[in-house]
């Protein structure tokens, strides 16, 4: 659901919309917004309503990461795991929330790789 063809274009506040989703029965809202958002519904929503940010639209794509790493399948010990991201490192969101899932898992390593204009500067 876009939020700017929502209610809320329409005049009714943002827990308007969250009420009018839990009256649908979702156990699930999953939120890109870059504002506070994720902490208004975590406050405002049914407890058994789970929520999970999905990034911010510009800096994040935390869902797209937990779906790549879904494709090591039924991984429990990231240990040993040794992982090369390739491309425009610089710019893109899915490399940026892979690298970070890929550190709290523990992964063993992690190589990016990519011509130095795509790459960050070092810190």
């Amino acid at each position: 659901m876009s939020i700017s063809t929502s209610s809320t274009s329409k005049g009714e506040s943002l827990l308007d919309t969250i009420r009018n989703l839990e009256a649908m029965f979702v156990d699930m809202f999953v939120v890109r917004h870059a504002s506070v958002v994720q902490t208004l519904y975590r406050q405002q929503t049914a407890p058994h309503i789970r929520g999970y940010n999905a990034g911010d639209g510009q800096h994040a794509h935390p869902t797209q990461a937990m779906l790549d790493c879904l494709l090591f399948g039924n991984k429990k010990d990231f240990s040993n795991l040794r992982v090369a991201i390739i491309g425009d490192i610089l710019h893109s969101r899915v490399a940026r929330s892979q690298i970070q899932a890929l550190n709290t898992l523990g992964a063993a390593e992690i190589r990016v790789i990519a011509p130095k204009t795509l790459l960050p500067a070092p810190r």
